[in-house]
């Protein structure tokens, strides 16, 4: 499953970066011409904004509804800040998935990264590997909506432009 998972997440930031491409060739009128970048790229909903994840290479919210739900941990790896989203299901604490930002290489998924001048800061996530065998249907099924929200927070970076997706 986490393969499918870690597919899916490399498929959508391809998709992303293609549609990012297709809109900048070309003579036509593009979408990012005629459309703002909120009817391009959409925007969390105002009533499900609410948590705000300051770092010190960027600032991004996770929806108001896991208020009670995800708690949000971060620790330094290195040159790396680490924010990691965990849940409670059954008494267990589980890790979601983390975004990790920094200088230094990292494990999971490239991103991309965030460039302000001569600074440059890597974007990494790490979706966490849950086998279904582990939980009942309706955790499971709990965790996977859970963890499919990191593409919210995904296009927060993509809306930043300071923020180059890896190809």
């Amino acid at each position: 499953m986490f393969m499918k998972r870690k597919t899916f997440v490399r498929a959508f930031a391809a998709g992303l970066s293609i549609l990012l491409l297709l809109t900048g060739c070309g003579s036509k009128e593009t979408p990012s011409e005629t459309l703002s970048e909120e009817e391009i790229w959409g925007t969390m909903p105002e009533e499900t904004k609410g948590i705000e994840v300051q770092t010190d290479y960027f600032t991004f919210e996770y929806p108001k509804e896991w208020e009670n739900k995800v708690t949000e941990v971060r620790t330094q790896e290195g040159n790396n800040c680490v924010v990691s989203f965990k849940t409670d299901i059954s008494g267990q604490d589980v890790l979601l998935f983390s975004v990790i930002l920094g200088s230094d290489p990292s494990d999971g998924f490239l991103l991309g990264k965030l460039e302000d001048g001569d600074d440059v800061v890597y974007v990494y996530t790490a979706v966490n590997d849950m086998p279904a065998e582990d939980w009942s249907e309706e955790e499971y099924n709990e965790i996977c909506s859970l963890q499919e929200r990191i593409n919210e927070i995904i296009m927060q970076f993509h809306e930043d432009e300071r923020f180059v997706p890896s190809r």
